[in-house]
């Protein structure tokens, strides 16, 4: 994974706003990246809903999909902190999955439709590729994690596979508002 390098930084500062959305078109995993980078410690996946429905025409064409697929996977939650020092606990991240279920692998198709682990946890071992579509810098906030930081769009791909999953992130200030992405690759 390709990453870069943080230093301190008030919130209002807009150039790491930049910076952090060009950084993260050069990672195949958020949670991770930000973990490594922001040092909230361990983190852990909240899944708040999992549900089958029919894919939309868009959905279709993004993830290479027939027009008469039955159904997706969708599932939404949030990445907090698993230490919880604050209440509400610091949510870093909120997500919606699209998930194209018959081209996982059996084993993550199962951990996904009975357990609450991540997308990109369940898919990392089977080499998950994180194609970034859009970054919108936002000022917004929410109920789910406060003060809204940039929102992501994403596709996953497995090798052989091709897309599995479109992705629509909501990254929080909390979770960067000490941190200034300088977008200088991190020597090996």
């Amino acid at each position: 994974m390709r990453s870069a390098v943080l230093t301190e930084v008030s919130r209002d500062d807009t150039a790491p706003r930049h910076t952090l959305a060009r950084a993260i078109f050069d990672t195949d995993d958020l949670t991770t990246f930000l973990t490594a980078r922001v040092g909230v410690g361990p983190l852990t996946n909240e899944l708040q809903y999992r549900r089958l429905r029919p894919p939309g025409k868009a959905e279709c064409k993004r993830l290479l999909l027939p027009l008469d697929l039955k159904n997706v996977l969708v599932r939404k939650g949030i990445t907090r902190t698993a230490i919880q020092t604050a209440r509400p606990p610091l949510v870093l991240v909120s997500y919606v999955a699209v998930v194209v279920r018959f081209r996982l692998p059996e084993a993550v198709r199962k951990e996904l439709e009975h357990g609450s682990i991540g997308l990109g946890e369940a898919l990392r071992p089977h080499g998950v590729r994180r194609h970034v579509t859009d970054v919108q810098l936002t000022s917004a906030a929410d109920r789910i994690g406060g003060q809204r930081f940039v929102r992501v769009k994403a596709t996953l791909s497995l090798p052989g596979a091709g897309p599995v999953a479109l992705l629509d992130e909501i990254l929080y200030a909390s979770a960067v508002c000490r941190a200034r992405f300088t977008g200088r690759p991190r020597s090996s």
